[in-house]
């Protein structure tokens, strides 16, 4: 066997055992893709009419023509309430509105809804006033961390106390800080240039994590 017919051989061998491992390392990504999809995959039907279904928080009805969501133990986690209804989340009773976008979590617990009425609201930054007709979001303490101002509102942004703007939509992070809104007066702030600057009455800012504006030139 010549020297040259010896390498090709090796060479043959070598690439038949790299591609075996190939095949074999697709094979568990698949398989592995495959097994997390059924974990967290939620199944989604198509209401024609009017139905009461179960969720976590007892029966409770769905509006016609729209989609539910449900989790594997087949309770409805996510969809649209046919009437205005009290439901709990984590801290109290809430009167969400006909129509609402409705989302539960595991215990259920509503995460996420539409105000029926202008209510006053544990936080993550205290007790905050929201606006009926808008969308709030809950953390998993049941405090809000997203919603719609219902007036005028001084709230925390880093060592900065800032007015936001009634009407407008208000996130804040984790320790009770706003990083979104929309300012109701003029207010000096430093932006994430290393500059101070002037910001006007009807800005929308967002904070960066250092709590400064993030500031875009082309605006």
């Amino acid at each position: 066997m010549t020297k040259d017919l010896k390498y090709t051989i090796f060479l043959s061998n070598l690439i038949k055992f790299y591609l075996k491992k190939l095949l074999s390392l697709i094979i568990a990504i698949n398989v592995l893709f495959i097994f997390s999809s059924q974990i967290t995959a939620q199944t989604y039907v198509y209401l024609a009419k009017d139905s009461v279904l179960w969720t976590s928080n007892g029966k409770i009805e769905f509006t016609a023509n729209s989609f539910v969501a449900l989790n594997k133990e087949e309770l409805v986690v996510h969809g649209f309430i046919n009437q205005q209804k009290y439901l709990w989340t984590k801290q109290r009773l809430i009167k969400f509105k006909t129509g609402s976008e409705i989302q539960f979590d595991n215990q259920g617990n509503v995460v996420k809804g539409v105000l029926a009425e202008n209510m006053n609201l544990r936080s993550v930054a205290g007790f905050v006033n929201f606006m009926a007709g808008k969308p709030v979001e809950f953390n998993n303490e049941g405090k809000v961390f997203s919603g719609f101002l219902l007036r005028n509102t001084f709230l925390k942004s880093g060592s900065n106390l800032i007015l936001y703007k009634e009407g407008s939509y208000i996130l804040f992070d984790e320790k009770g800080n706003v990083i979104q809104g929309i300012l109701a007066q003029k207010h000096h702030l430093e932006c994430n240039d290393g500059k101070s600057r002037n910001i006007k009455s009807g800005t929308f800012i967002h904070f960066n994590k250092d709590y400064k504006v993030i500031y875009d030139k082309k605006k």
